[in-house]
């Protein structure tokens, strides 16, 4: 990076436990139920599935060249859905919302959609897993954003990588 720009690392540590709202359209909230009650889980189950479903399909996630946050069309009814998850989660979903230039809300329902896509495809193959409790650690999230000057221009790249896990452990 040129000696003019900015280059910041952060390690956060806070919050543990993050209050979360997530605007879902009206006409999807019983398709939201259905996806809960199918997985047995409660909603804040939902979004570390939703996090490993957007590393594992990647090519299907909704990138908007844009330099401000893709939002949902207007006029949807939207509905806030309440939630608590661990910060670093949060953080983790954030981040793939933000590569992807698009809002939480936007890819939360877009996930959704995916999951109930994938789970119609898959019907009768094999046995939807449940979520153990962990934070998608089998992948490796980095965003970089480069701005140079006033002129703005925006250069972002978000990647999303599966770490292998080391055979002796």
């Amino acid at each position: 990076m040129s000696p003019s720009g900015l280059n910041t690392t952060i390690h956060p540590q806070k919050p543990e436990l993050a209050r979360c709202k997530a605007l879902v359209p009206a006409r999807y909230k019983s398709l939201l139920a259905k996806r809960l009650q199918a997985r047995r889980i409660p909603l804040s189950g939902y979004l570390p599935v939703l996090v490993r479903l957007a590393s594992s399909q990647a090519h299907n996630l909704p990138v908007r060249p844009r330099f401000t946050a893709f939002y949902q069309e207007p006029g949807q009814d939207l509905q806030p859905v309440n939630f608590c998850v661990s910060g670093q989660l949060w953080g983790e979903f954030k981040l793939i919302a933000r590569g992807c230039g698009v809002s939480m809300c936007y890819l939360f329902v877009h996930l959704m959609l995916l999951d109930e896509q994938l789970a119609l495809a898959s019907r009768g193959r094999r046995r939807i897993a449940r979520w153990t409790g962990e934070v998608s650690k089998s992948i490796r999230l980095e965003m970089k954003e480069i701005v140079q000057n006033s002129w703005i221009r925006l250069s972002r790249t978000l990647i999303i990588e599966t770490v292998r896990s080391d055979p002796l452990d």
